[in-house]
This record gives structure tokens, sequence and C-alpha cells, in this order.
């Protein structure tokens, strides 16, 4: 799927059916609970500062602000009519970025559809989306305890680029790619 109005339906091998599509003002709520949850559930353990720095009613003001800005798009995940997932793409902000350096800048889905590939989806998804607006890299930053991210994005073709900057007592690291013309 590319493009931002777009929307995509595939079966996963399980049967169930889900959706890709671009994520609106309507959506916030329910992209700040699969946030939150994904949150709590991955960093409960590995940084405790980050979980307990904001709360789901946080959650629900920075998503109805981020829905309808304009620099970055949102895709959601459906599973059925339950958003599961979500990733947003838009232009880097770190300072050393020229103008055709994209960023992920969160992906995240529901611990109940974990370890399904579904995470691919939406990264593909992010990387069509960051091309076809003429970004020809992309940039992210990872918590360092992250394990399971890590090993993620460079299953996916990312590597470390040697950034890192600390947040919530913990180290992140960042990581490029290349995009394909």
């Amino acid at each position: 799927m590319t493009g931002k109005s777009k929307t995509q339906q595939f079966s996963h091998d399980d049967g169930a059916s889900f959706f890709l599509r671009p994520a609106g003002e309507f959506d916030a709520k329910a992209l700040a609970s699969v946030h939150f949850q994904s949150i709590n559930a991955t960093f409960c353990d590995l940084i405790p500062d980050y979980v307990n720095s904001r709360t789901l009613a946080d959650f629900e003001n920075v998503w109805r602000e981020r829905v309808l800005s304009t620099s970055s798009i949102t895709c959601a995940l459906l599973k059925g009519e339950q958003i599961v997932g979500f990733v947003s793409a838009g232009p880097s902000r770190d300072e050393d970025a020229d103008d055709r350096c994209g960023s992920v800048d969160r992906i995240y889905l529901h611990p109940s559809v974990w370890e399904k590939r579904l995470g691919a989806r939406l990264l593909h998804w992010c990387e069509d989306n960051l091309k076809e607006r003429n970004f020809n890299r992309v940039q992210l930053w990872v918590f360092e305890p992250n394990e399971r991210a890590i090993r993620f994005y460079k299953r996916h073709g990312y590597s470390p680029d040697g950034k890192t900057k600390s947040e919530f007592n913990s180290r992140l690291l960042r990581f490029e790619k290349i995009l394909p013309a």
C-alpha cells in the first residue's frame, strides 16, 4: 500500500482480516489506547520512568493533536473494526538531518497482535509513504534495552548510525536505512 488515502485489506495466516488505512481525528482515542498499552507492556520492567511519564489521558491529548498535523501521517492497523497498531512517518526532526531524511516517529502494536509479522506491514507502509514524499533515507530512535525492536529493525535493513541520546534514564540509539529508488 502506498499513498495517504489508500486502504489495504489483507488476511493473516490465522485467517483474521486486517486493514491498513490513514488515521483520522476520530481515531485519536483508539490510537492513544494502543500506544499506552504497548508502552506499558514493553517497558514496564525495562524503563519504568518512561511508562510512568504519561497517563492514558496524556496520550489522548497527544494523538488528538498528532492526527491533525500536516507534517506527519499516521497509518492505523485494524483487526476488524478495532485499531490494533499504527505507524507515523514524517520529516526527521534531528538537527543533523537534511530535507531528504524522513523519520519513523512511532510504531506500536497492541500486545494482543505481537509476533504476527504485522509490524513489518506497518514499517513497509511507512517507507513507501516516505519515498512518495521524496525522502531517500529514514531514521528512527530505539531505546537500547528494547532488544526485540532492535532485532526487528535490523531484520528490515536498519543499522545503528552511531548517534545516541538519553531520555527517561535510558539510552536511545538512532538507526538509519537508505530507501531504494
